[in-house]
């Protein structure tokens, strides 16, 4: 993640994600990652299409693939995996991605509704999606575009990464630089009222909204409730991590939090991971900080192959801070800034999916 960089806006586009998603998603959880301010940070270039990509030295290439942002969402996984096909279908690309949310990943809800800002040409976004056969149906004002039902994949496709793709996409809402994907009805109803005002958005959740405050300006984050963070059944068998979820008798028990969140942030200079709790009491974060450290320390060393942290992040520093909801609890690592520090963002893309947080054992 290191070279030049442009100046960073200090504002949290994952704040203003927050307020264009219905509160009703907070129960599926919250995936962000921000290609485009990656690449700023890194002073990566960002290809025109797949053609100019492909004319670029190896070098550059790498460069570009280090630094275009973690993949949070498998439907953006499967349009890189299915390039060039996906954009003369669809009519849009990875690279004209600036930001991806994805909620219902890795939670209780695993169907994903991807929500994708970017330099998207509308009118050809519109073309190719009814040269495929999606219909147009009206919410009100807005349009949404429609095939197959919900959650039903097109069998007449042989490639079955394809076929799981567009799967991903009977829905889509194609707004001003926006389109929301999703392979069920309701998650894009519900994006489309709650963009609208017209029901309250997850910037009403006093647990994400101070968390993602807490984040600052992420380039990969993921905010979770108290009750996806553990539930343990997810990710790779238990029988194959060398850690636990069981709280050792010497870790002081932690106060009752409801919310988790995890961010990895970069400028030119330094390179940061977070991990922050929300509690409901104003006094709990700041009489859990000494004890939530002390067990980061001793967990993630533990993990043996699995950390992919821990070599960067020898030492932990938290911070409480009190609000009218509660208060929250930010334990943070940071190190210069490097090619290699990028990857503390596994901190977010693999100890989070495979539930690796025994450090929040109750």
């Amino acid at each position: 993640m290191a070279g030049p960089a442009s100046p960073v806006d200090g504002e949290s586009e994952l704040l203003g994600v927050l307020a264009a998603l219905p509160l009703e998603f907070q129960d599926r959880g919250i995936w962000f990652s921000n290609p485009k301010q990656s690449l700023e940070v890194a002073g990566a270039p960002r290809p025109a299409g797949l053609g100019e990509f492909e004319s670029w030295p190896v070098d550059q290439q790498q460069k570009y693939a280090r630094n275009s942002g973690s993949p949070v969402s498998s439907l953006v996984i499967t349009m890189r995996q299915t390039m060039p096909h996906w954009e003369d279908a669809c009519g849009f690309s990875f690279f004209e991605i600036d930001a991806v949310t994805v909620t219902g990943m890795e939670t209780f809800l695993p169907f994903e509704t991807n929500h994708l800002t970017g330099e998207f040409d509308e009118e050809t976004v519109i073309e190719r999606l009814t040269e495929l056969g999606y219909r147009a149906e009206s919410v009100g004002d807005d349009v949404y575009y429609a095939i197959r039902n919900d959650r039903e994949q097109d069998t007449s496709l042989r490639d079955p990464a394809t076929r799981s793709a567009f799967g991903y996409a009977n829905r889509i809402f194609v707004g001003d630089n926006l389109l929301v994907v999703s392979p069920d009805t309701t998650p894009v109803l519900q994006v489309i009222r709650a963009r609208s005002g017209r029901i309250p958005s997850l910037a009403g959740s006093p647990a994400f909204s101070a968390i993602a405050a807490e984040l600052s300006a992420p380039l990969t984050a993921v905010l979770l409730t108290r009750q996806a963070a553990l539930h343990s059944d997810l990710g790779i068998p238990g029988d194959q991590v060398p850690g636990s979820n069981d709280r050792p008798e010497e870790w002081q028990a932690l106060h009752e939090w409801e919310a988790f969140g995890a961010g990895f942030g970069a400028t030119a200079e330094t390179a940061t991971l977070r991990f922050v709790l929300h509690y409901p009491h104003p006094d709990w974060a700041g009489l859990d900080a000494e004890a939530l450290v002390e067990r980061i320390e001793s967990y993630l060393p533990g993990l043996g192959r699995w950390d992919l942290v821990h070599q960067f992040c020898e030492s932990w520093s938290s911070s409480a801070r009190a609000h009218g909801n509660g208060s929250t609890l930010s334990v943070k690592c940071e190190i210069p800034n490097s090619d290699e520090s990028g990857r503390l963002a596994f901190g977010v893309t693999s100890l989070v999916p495979m539930r690796l947080l025994g450090f929040l054992a109750p």
